[in-house]
This record gives structure tokens, sequence and C-alpha cells, in this order.
């Protein structure tokens, strides 16, 4: 093995003579200082046989240790034909995954999101037993997820084992499928293990079947909400009348509960044209939208915002991260008198408040285009299937504009 060396490296600096601060070279009253390295570098001469300066430590004969012990095992590695990448493949599984939530960060992803494609990828390697990304398995990672809907999954919340749906399994299949596929795209693996694993029909166990309010049961809400007391923890309060306001501006912008938590006095407009705009950086499609307000809400909209100042929030408070706002609409919509669950399995939520905006929307001969983009849905498919929800009274009103073709025209 040839003979090891560490040294410091140096890098020149301008200073300003009397201050001590960093200055340029151009500066007349610039002093060039040198200084080293706080820590030791070496060469290492990999087992690809191509040489790359690491940073070591802040100790000469440590460093030289360590580059020593570093260079016999890459000389090892070179001798039984081990490449870097089969070094890699065979690295933890937890150092990827935080380098994964790392380029999630970069990429702009919300804190949110991040957050829940950590765990849940996190939750079905560790439980499929996965070690390294060398021992991603597909049928493992399939049993594993299988196991949550038909035996369950620990919940820490509830404290107890709880069966996940075909959905939630779905989120947990995607986020470890992105995770391979990173793994992938970025020469760690050679080929994606679960590149052919395939997502469930989530239809077939849909446990929750979202309805559209209609726009007298939205009035009723508001109405009712208007005379309620406070609810919230000590993170929060909000009262009926603030309460009211989140359902009206929900139900008429079809804005989530993150989206509309973000907002602050300043993303309102009410003047000549009343609007509202999310930031990129709040939207769930990162970018930034200016959506209009109808004039009905422009009166109660006022009266909230001039006790506001600038930069205050609209509805304050950690409620949305909590997830209390399905809470609290529950709590409302009863107190209102309306029907939570009907008889055909369909449901109310706060999330339908957005379900009944794009629906009214349909109901309004809105054309579909225009929904999508009041709806900011990168599909006119999602628009349509998903949230777009109509009576057979309005079908049976569309199907009697059809001209009569049983009389011929004289």
């Amino acid at each position: 093995m040839p003979k090891s060396n560490v040294w410091r490296k140096k890098t020149v600096r301008y200073v300003h003579a009397k201050s001590g601060k960093r200055t340029t070279r151009n500066d007349p009253k610039a002093v060039q200082r040198t200084e080293l390295s706080k820590r030791f570098y070496g060469n290492l001469r990999k087992s690809d046989n191509t040489r790359k300066q690491i940073p070591l430590t802040q100790d000469k004969t440590t460093s030289l240790t360590l580059l020593q012990r570093l260079q016999r095992e890459a000389d090892k590695d070179r001798a039984l034909g081990i490449t870097i990448a089969d070094r890699r493949r065979d690295e933890p599984i937890d150092d990827y995954l935080d380098a994964y939530a790392a380029v999630l960060r970069g990429r702009g992803r919300s804190t949110l999101h991040v957050t829940k494609t950590f765990k849940r990828a996190s939750d079905v390697l560790h439980d499929a037993g996965t070690t390294s990304p060398a021992t991603i398995i597909a049928n493992k990672i399939l049993k594993t997820v299988h196991r949550y809907h038909i035996v369950g999954k620990y919940d820490g919340g509830r404290r107890r084992v709880t069966k996940r749906s075909l959905e939630t399994c779905n989120h947990y299949l995607r986020s470890v499928k992105a995770f391979s596929r990173w793994l992938w795209k970025t020469d760690i693996l050679v080929t994606d293990p679960l590149k052919n694993v395939s997502l469930y029909t989530a239809d077939v166990d849909r446990k929750k079947i979202r309805r559209a309010l209609t726009a007298q049961e939205l009035s009723i809400l508001y109405e009712t909400t208007l005379s309620a007391t406070c609810y919230g923890g000590k993170r929060w309060r909000l009262n009926g009348t603030q309460r009211a306001l989140l359902y009206i501006i929900a139900a008429c912008t079809g804005l989530r509960a993150s989206e509309l938590a973000s907002l602050k006095r300043s993303a309102f407009t009410i003047d000549d044209f009343a609007s509202v705009t999310i930031k990129a950086k709040h939207a769930k499609g990162k970018r930034s939208h200016a959506l209009p307000l109808p004039k009905f809400i422009i009166s109660p909209l006022r009266c909230r915002l001039d006790t506001l100042k600038p930069t205050d929030y609209v509805w304050p408070g950690t409620w949305a991260k909590e997830y209390q706002a399905g809470v609290f609409f529950k709590r409302d919509a009863k107190r209102s008198g309306l029907v939570i669950a009907n008889d055909d399995g369909e449901t109310i939520d706060f999330h339908a408040l957005r379900t009944s905006f794009i629906t009214n929307l349909a109901r309004g001969g809105v054309h579909p285009s225009v929904a999508q983009r009041l709806a900011r849905h990168s599909t006119i498919t999602l628009t349509m299937n998903t949230y777009t929800k109509l009576d057979d009274s309005v079908l049976r009103d569309a199907v009697e504009l059809l001209p009569d073709i049983t009389v011929a025209k004289q």
C-alpha cells in the first residue's frame, strides 16, 4: 500500500487592515492572509481505481490512521471485485430515507407532505424487515401493506391496532414506490424492485363517499354556527362567527383546510374585485392562485377583516395541523340538524365543502374547463369524476334540453 499523507487545506483570504473584516482583493486597505482548514484531508484510492480527496478529522495522527484504514478497505474491495455501488446498496436504509426526505424538501414540498411520505415509507420498509436498499423485496412490501388492511397497524395516536382502508394502503404503497424509484434514478439500485407493484382498487373498499351540501344546508350551517360558542384548545380558539365565515369561504372558493389556515388579512382584496390569493408554498399544487369571491360574501368578510392587521391570520392557531377542522365541522353540522351520513352511505365532512363548491359550479352550468381552473385541478377528469356530484334532477333537466327529434320540422 502506498504511503499515506494528510494535510490541511490552505485558503487565501483578504481582510481589512484595521477592522479585520472580510473584503475584496481590490480594496486598497486589504491585507492577504493564509488560513489553514481545521480538518485534515487525504487522497483515497477508491475500489474503482479513481482518487478522491476526502475530509478527515482535526487531529493529524487520528486522520492518518483513519485514511490508512479506509485505504485498506478500498484495496480489499478492489481485490474482491466489490464496487462502490455494491457498498452503497448495503448501507442502512435509514440513511437513504433521511436523504430522500432532504430531497423532497429541496423540491419545495410542504413539511406535512415530507413528514407523511417519510413516515409511510419508513413504516412499510421497517415492518417488512428491510435493512438496506438491497433488501427491498416487492413480495415482502406487498404482504406488509396487505397486513395493514386485513390485520391492522398500530396507531400511535389511538394507541391501538386499527385496520387500514385500501385507499390508505395505497398511500403507503405510493410513498414506498416513490422512494424505491428515487433509489433507482440515483443509481443506488440497478433496477427498481417495486416498479411492477400495482395499487389497490380502492373504490370497492371505500368506507366514506362524500356528498355535496345543498345551498339550503350551507345556509343553515352558516346561520346556526354564527351563534355557536367558542371551540378550541389552549393554542387556538375559533368562535362561532369565525367558524361560520370559515365554512362559507371554503364553500365559495374550494380552499382546503391547510390553505385556509395560511391566509392572512393581506391575502384578501375586497375593493373593486373581491378575491383571495393563496401563496404557492401553501397551495397543494405549489402554484399561487388568485380566486374570485362572490358579492354576497363581502359584507361578512369585511366585518372580520376590519378587526385585523395585514399580518394577522384570519383563522389563527394550529387547528389545521391538528386536524381539528373535521372535528368542529361535524359538531356544528349536528347542531344545525344536518345529516352526517345518509342511507346511501354518503357523508359530509369539512372537505365536503370543497366538493360542494365544485358540484355547485356544475349545477350552475359552469363550463368544465372553468370549474377545473377554479378548483385548481391538474386534470379535468379529477374535477368531473371525483368532485362533481350531480343528483337525478340535474341530469333530468339536462336531458330535457335535447331537441325533439320525433317531429319533423316544417
